[in-house]
């Protein structure tokens, strides 16, 4: 099958689908504003003619329809409603599939009646609608989607690598608090870093790594060295694969307070690979994590609720054993790649076959009709 992705190259959920259905032996293609090198895939870079990323969009359009038109692909698949996916609805080609990532979706539509009006727009070209949370269906529907057109389903998470069974639970003499979130406003990284502050005046000898980056890096790093914090915080930036996985089996906690998600596939990745989760109380974590019992639910904007539950976690390494093994079977059950990516590829297939009938049937026609 020749499938096209339009999306960012070098996002990790792009890559995610590109690899696997390579593998599989399809013919992939991705079209992006950011360049990457893939082994097993075709990539078109959007030609940049503004500084502006929104602006590039609309202006390389027929640009984009040639292309499409040339690979003339048997499914074309957008991530993120509001960018590419919006470009996909112009190109009008099918069958077309749009993925919602979250911010998309629960954040971009609030900007004004424009962009409410432009995922409107989108959502009903789309033929398939992929969302990673299931309380993000109705958010959906508030948006003119129909019910028949959307699925549920998570990005997904590789059990082969973030699988550790082999963790132990134990008093150690330092602790890793794990942080993976973009440095921006909604991922409330300031909150983690005040409740550091917390557990250093209690005596805690625990350290932070944060990795990404983004816009409010400047700021979060200013703050560290403000409350004194810099033996106790890393700031990594951008991690190469494999520097991800030595940080998952290296770290007792994972924290993320996001004020708005889908189903985070860093949380995922982290229930998988027996760390501690203590995330935001919000629906798309509310699907994943009961409170108390395979991790911790918090408030958005209170460091020292974040410290104490950390606190609590560290303490009680029989808690932090038993939600290993809950969030292990949970992800083999809801969330491992395997599963997701199949049931994917069902859709891709039904999708595919049903646009090539109706492509006979149309020729069919057109010829009585001579």
């Amino acid at each position: 099958m020749r499938i096209c992705y339009l999306g960012d190259a070098s996002s990790p959920h792009v890559i995610k689908f590109v690899e696997y259905f390579a593998k599989a032996g399809n013919e992939i293609y991705v079209i992006s504003l950011r360049n990457a090198e893939y082994k097993n895939a075709t990539v078109y870079q959007i030609p940049r003619r503004t500084p502006f990323e929104d602006i590039n969009y609309l202006l390389n359009f027929f640009w984009l329809r040639r292309i499409i038109k040339s690979i003339n692909p048997d499914i074309l698949h957008a991530h993120y409603l509001t960018s590419f996916g919006l470009l996909g609805a112009l190109v009008r080609y099918h069958p077309f599939i749009v993925a919602a990532w979250g911010t998309d979706l629960l954040i971009t539509p609030k900007r004004g009646f424009i962009y409410k009006w432009l995922l409107k727009f989108t959502l009903k070209k789309a033929d398939l609608i992929f969302a990673d949370a299931s309380f993000m269906k109705k958010e959906l529907l508030r948006y003119g989607a129909v019910t028949e057109k959307i699925l549920i389903c998570p990005f997904g998470v590789n059990m082969e690598i973030f699988n550790d069974k082999d963790r132990e639970f134990k008093e150690r003499g330092e602790y890793g608090i794990l942080s993976m979130r973009t440095l921006i406003k909604n991922s409330n990284i300031d909150v983690i870093i005040k409740s550091m502050k917390i557990l250093k005046d209690n005596g805690f000898n625990v350290v932070l790594n944060i990795t990404n980056r983004g816009p409010e890096e400047e700021n979060l790093k200013r703050m560290t060295q403000e409350l004194r914090l810099n033996d106790y915080i890393n700031f990594l930036g951008f991690l190469e694969r494999e520097s991800i996985y030595k940080y998952f089996k290296s770290s007792d906690v994972y924290v993320s307070i996001t004020s708005s998600d889908g189903a985070s596939v860093t949380l995922l990745e982290a229930m998988a690979s027996g760390i501690f989760p203590i995330v935001s109380d919000i629906p798309a974590n509310r699907e994943w994590i009961k409170d108390g019992a395979n991790g911790f639910l918090v408030p958005l904007n209170d460091p020292s609720i974040l410290a104490d539950r950390i606190i609590l976690a560290l303490r009680e390494q029989e808690l932090r054993s038993k939600a290993a093994k809950i969030n292990r079977a949970l992800i083999v059950k809801k969330g491992e790649l395997r599963k997701t990516m199949e049931f994917v590829w069902n859709q891709y297939k039904l999708l595919a076959n049903f646009n090539k009938a109706r492509r006979q049937a149309f020729m069919a026609s057109q010829q009585e009709n001579e």
